[in-house]
Protein backbone atom coordinates (compact mmCIF):
# COMPACT_ATOMS: atom_id res chain seq x y z
CA UNK A 1 0.00 0.00 0.00
CA UNK A 2 2.87 2.36 0.77
CA UNK A 3 4.33 1.99 -2.72
CA UNK A 4 0.90 2.53 -4.29
CA UNK A 5 0.72 5.83 -2.43
CA UNK A 6 4.24 6.72 -3.57
CA UNK A 7 3.31 6.06 -7.21
CA UNK A 8 0.62 8.75 -7.05
CA UNK A 9 2.83 11.61 -5.87
CA UNK A 10 5.29 13.91 -7.63
CA UNK A 11 9.06 13.61 -7.50
CA UNK A 12 9.57 16.01 -4.57
CA UNK A 13 7.01 14.26 -2.39
CA UNK A 14 8.45 10.88 -3.35
CA UNK A 15 11.89 12.03 -2.17
CA UNK A 16 10.47 13.16 1.16
CA UNK A 17 8.52 9.91 1.44
CA UNK A 18 11.71 7.89 0.83
CA UNK A 19 13.44 9.81 3.62
CA UNK A 20 10.49 9.26 5.96
CA UNK A 21 10.39 5.57 5.14
CA UNK A 22 14.15 5.25 5.71
CA UNK A 23 14.05 7.03 9.08
CA UNK A 24 11.09 4.91 10.21
CA UNK A 25 13.09 1.71 10.03
CA UNK A 26 14.04 0.04 13.29
CA UNK A 27 17.80 -0.06 12.77
CA UNK A 28 19.88 2.43 10.85
CA UNK A 29 23.29 4.03 10.73
CA UNK A 30 24.90 7.16 9.35
CA UNK A 31 26.63 4.99 6.78
CA UNK A 32 23.27 3.80 5.45
CA UNK A 33 21.84 7.33 5.59
CA UNK A 34 24.71 8.71 3.51
CA UNK A 35 24.43 5.86 1.03
CA UNK A 36 20.67 6.51 0.67
CA UNK A 37 21.25 10.28 0.36
CA UNK A 38 23.83 9.68 -2.40
CA UNK A 39 21.38 7.47 -4.29
CA UNK A 40 18.62 10.07 -3.94
CA UNK A 41 20.93 12.88 -5.02
CA UNK A 42 22.00 11.01 -8.14
CA UNK A 43 18.39 10.28 -9.11
CA UNK A 44 17.03 13.76 -8.33
CA UNK A 45 16.03 15.85 -11.35
CA UNK A 46 17.96 19.01 -12.20
CA UNK A 47 16.92 22.22 -10.49
CA UNK A 48 15.35 23.65 -13.64
CA UNK A 49 13.48 20.38 -14.26
CA UNK A 50 11.62 20.54 -10.95
CA UNK A 51 14.33 19.24 -8.64
CA UNK A 52 14.35 22.21 -6.29
CA UNK A 53 11.93 20.69 -3.76
CA UNK A 54 13.68 17.33 -3.74
CA UNK A 55 17.12 18.92 -3.36
CA UNK A 56 15.79 21.22 -0.65
CA UNK A 57 14.37 18.23 1.23
CA UNK A 58 17.72 16.49 0.89
CA UNK A 59 19.44 19.51 2.46
CA UNK A 60 16.98 19.57 5.37
CA UNK A 61 17.49 15.83 5.91
CA UNK A 62 21.28 16.17 5.98
CA UNK A 63 21.06 19.25 8.22
CA UNK A 64 18.78 17.42 10.69
CA UNK A 65 21.32 14.60 10.74
CA UNK A 66 24.23 17.00 11.25
CA UNK A 67 22.56 18.66 14.24
CA UNK A 68 21.69 15.25 15.72
CA UNK A 69 17.96 15.73 15.40
CA UNK A 70 18.05 12.25 13.85
CA UNK A 71 19.72 9.17 15.33
CA UNK A 72 23.19 8.44 14.06
CA UNK A 73 23.13 4.83 15.15
CA UNK A 74 20.03 2.90 16.07
CA UNK A 75 20.39 -0.81 16.87
CA UNK A 76 23.13 -1.00 14.29
CA UNK A 77 26.91 -0.82 14.30
CA UNK A 78 29.13 0.46 11.51
CA UNK A 79 32.85 0.07 11.16
CA UNK A 80 34.47 3.51 10.91
CA UNK A 81 36.12 2.45 7.65
CA UNK A 82 32.71 1.96 5.97
CA UNK A 83 31.35 5.23 7.35
CA UNK A 84 34.38 7.12 6.02
CA UNK A 85 33.90 5.58 2.59
CA UNK A 86 30.16 6.35 2.50
CA UNK A 87 30.82 9.93 3.60
CA UNK A 88 33.47 10.38 0.94
CA UNK A 89 31.20 8.91 -1.75
CA UNK A 90 28.37 11.29 -0.81
CA UNK A 91 30.73 14.28 -0.71
CA UNK A 92 32.12 13.42 -4.14
CA UNK A 93 28.61 13.00 -5.58
CA UNK A 94 27.64 16.44 -4.25
CA UNK A 95 30.78 18.03 -5.65
CA UNK A 96 30.29 16.33 -9.02
CA UNK A 97 26.73 17.64 -9.22
CA UNK A 98 27.91 21.11 -8.10
CA UNK A 99 30.41 21.18 -10.98
CA UNK A 100 27.67 20.37 -13.53
CA UNK A 101 25.16 22.84 -12.17
CA UNK A 102 24.80 26.57 -11.96
CA UNK A 103 22.86 29.25 -10.14
CA UNK A 104 20.44 28.12 -7.47
CA UNK A 105 21.26 24.43 -7.82
CA UNK A 106 24.91 25.20 -7.18
CA UNK A 107 23.93 27.05 -4.00
CA UNK A 108 21.81 24.17 -2.68
CA UNK A 109 24.68 21.75 -3.43
CA UNK A 110 26.98 23.97 -1.36
CA UNK A 111 24.44 23.95 1.46
CA UNK A 112 24.07 20.15 1.37
CA UNK A 113 27.85 19.76 1.36
CA UNK A 114 28.09 21.99 4.44
CA UNK A 115 25.86 19.52 6.32
CA UNK A 116 27.97 16.47 5.48
CA UNK A 117 31.27 15.73 7.23
CA UNK A 118 34.31 15.47 5.05
CA UNK A 119 34.93 11.95 3.89
CA UNK A 120 38.21 10.13 3.64
CA UNK A 121 39.59 6.84 2.53
CA UNK A 122 38.32 4.05 4.72
CA UNK A 123 41.50 3.56 6.74
CA UNK A 124 41.39 7.14 8.06
CA UNK A 125 38.15 6.60 9.97
CA UNK A 126 39.58 3.54 11.70
CA UNK A 127 42.88 5.34 12.42
CA UNK A 128 41.04 8.26 14.05
CA UNK A 129 39.07 5.85 16.24
CA UNK A 130 42.20 3.95 17.24
CA UNK A 131 44.15 7.09 18.15
CA UNK A 132 41.27 8.39 20.28
CA UNK A 133 41.15 5.10 22.18
CA UNK A 134 44.93 5.28 22.78
CA UNK A 135 44.56 8.80 24.22
CA UNK A 136 41.61 7.75 26.40
CA UNK A 137 43.57 4.78 27.77
CA UNK A 138 46.72 6.87 28.35
CA UNK A 139 44.82 9.38 30.49
CA UNK A 140 42.56 6.72 32.03
CA UNK A 141 39.42 8.30 30.62
CA UNK A 142 36.56 5.87 31.09
CA UNK A 143 33.64 5.47 28.71
CA UNK A 144 30.69 5.59 31.10
CA UNK A 145 27.26 5.17 29.58
CA UNK A 146 25.23 8.39 29.49
CA UNK A 147 28.16 10.73 30.16
CA UNK A 148 29.44 13.50 27.94
CA UNK A 149 32.68 11.60 27.39
CA UNK A 150 30.85 8.48 26.20
CA UNK A 151 28.61 10.51 23.87
CA UNK A 152 31.58 12.45 22.51
CA UNK A 153 33.52 9.24 22.01
CA UNK A 154 30.62 7.84 19.97
CA UNK A 155 30.43 11.07 17.98
CA UNK A 156 34.13 10.74 17.21
CA UNK A 157 33.56 7.22 15.91
CA UNK A 158 30.83 8.41 13.59
CA UNK A 159 31.54 11.98 12.66
CA UNK A 160 34.97 13.24 13.71
CA UNK A 161 36.15 16.63 12.57
CA UNK A 162 39.60 18.25 12.62
CA UNK A 163 38.50 20.25 15.69
CA UNK A 164 37.66 17.04 17.57
CA UNK A 165 41.12 15.64 16.93
CA UNK A 166 42.71 18.83 18.32
CA UNK A 167 40.42 18.81 21.38
CA UNK A 168 41.17 15.15 22.03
Amino acid sequence: AAREFAADVDSAALGAYDMYEFEGRGALSLCERYTKARSMLMSAPAWEDGGEDRLGALFVWMRFSQTRQLSWQRRHNTRPMFLSEATEALSKAIVHRWKRSGGSEREIMRMILSAVPRGSSGADGQAIRDEILVIMRKFEIKKRKGTFMEEWHQKLHNNSTPDDITIC
